[in-house]
């Protein structure tokens, strides 16, 4: 009978350590959303050499401190990145006018080519939007996308219209699952 209880609590525990938040420093959890076997980021390669990086964040990982989060209506954002051969993607873009598109697109015009799908079936329009240029001074251009959302039951699936790089459509998926462990995360000073 002992053994059974040893047993049994010694099961409990194991199952109580691994469920413990984990302690991370900043470079820690950097490591952690640039590894894509966690599920946070998401990384395209399109046949025309435009390579795209999407990233789920947190908010410390933007503003640098946590914030509140509201279980019924919470921010969710999403950073993406845009390159071609280790450059960024507009100074690629060709003709000016493409390139002037494209800044429009990314700068003004990106909640008529953005939505966030939760669990399939509620469309969430997009927030708020920042398209960082660095004018050939980065290897990426940079697009962080800010939703106002409830939390899935299931996934977020990202949709992203033609924005002008003529890659055509493009979706990405986040698993609950992964989103959960990445936000359990306790972010050590």
């Amino acid at each position: 009978m002992n053994k059974v209880v040893f047993g049994i609590l010694s099961g409990i525990s194991i199952l109580l350590i691994s469920c413990a938040p984990k302690q991370m420093n900043r470079e820690q959890l950097q490591n952690y959303l640039h590894d894509e076997e966690n599920g946070v980021k998401k990384t395209i390669n399109h046949r025309s050499g435009l390579k795209m990086e999407v990233y789920a964040l947190r908010p410390e990982l933007i503003y640098g401190k946590t914030k509140p989060v509201n279980k019924l209506d919470s921010l969710q954002y999403f950073m993406i990145s845009f390159s071609k051969e280790n450059r960024e993607a507009l100074l690629q873009a060709g003709a000016m006018n493409t390139y002037s598109k494209l800044v429009e697109n990314l700068s003004y015009n990106t909640s008529q080519f953005c939505r966030l799908i939760v669990d399939k079936k509620d469309t969430v329009q997009l927030e708020n939007s920042t398209f960082s240029n660095e004018f050939g001074t980065s290897p990426a251009n940079s697009l962080l996308l800010i939703f106002k959302t409830k939390l899935p039951e299931s996934q977020y699936e990202l949709d992203l219209d033609e924005l002008g790089f003529n890659i055509g459509d493009t979706k990405v998926v986040f698993q609950k699952k992964d989103l959960d462990q990445f936000t359990h995360i306790n972010l050590k000073n």
